[in-house]
């Protein structure tokens, strides 16, 4: 005979004469008269690089686990901005475990000169990564900035900064970022006197 219990999000793990079982079987001796109590189990959740993960009603007595991952990761395949989802298990199992549902987050940095695009590379969330050398790019530089005496200064998140990253410097990024090439050009200037 079957039946469908439920107990919140507990797993059944089979039948006991005793109340206080915590394990239990699934065959019951019919010709015996006996009271026999339903044995539930909590379900453990281990995701890695979740902030969170907490077991939920179960499906057809498989686990679930509510996930939410941390800092830095999405949830399955989904977007960055994908942080929640739920993980399942198989029936029975008292704990669901996962290595890939909180993925590493990945950001485009765009390098620039000007409001022209001249690459852009793919980065993983807060790990340090060098930046492109400009001497690299060169073929996306404007002729105008490779004679005449500018020099490149450095890349900075807006197109009127000085500089915040030289060339080729570890940068840890924790989202899209557009950099700009920076260049400076010394003038100088003779005075005659009369």
């Amino acid at each position: 005979t079957s039946c469908n219990i439920t107990n919140g999000n507990k797993i059944f793990v089979g039948w006991s004469t005793s109340s206080s079982a915590t394990s239990g079987t699934f065959t019951v001796n019919d010709a015996n008269t006996a009271t026999y109590y339903a044995v539930w189990a909590t379900p453990s959740c281990n995701i890695s690089n979740a902030s969170s993960a907490n077991p939920t009603t179960p499906t057809n007595n498989a686990p679930n686990c509510s996930v939410t991952c941390g800092t830095g990761y999405h949830f399955g395949n989904g977007a960055n901005s994908t942080t929640t989802g739920t993980v399942s298990g198989t029936a029975g199992n008292t704990s669901v475990s996962s290595n890939n549902a909180c993925n590493l987050n990945k950001y485009t940095v765009t390098f620039k000169t000007g409001n022209t695009s001249i690459d852009s590379m793919s980065v993983n969330h807060g790990e340090a990564t060098t930046l492109r050398s400009i001497s690299s790019l060169s073929s996306g530089v404007p002729a105008a900035l490779k004679s005449n005496g500018w020099v490149f200064n450095g890349w900075a998140t807006t197109y009127t900064a000085t500089s915040n990253y030289s060339d080729e410097a570890s940068v840890a990024f924790t989202g899209d970022t557009t950099l700009y090439g920076i260049w400076k050009r010394d003038i100088t200037y003779n005075y005659y006197s009369n």
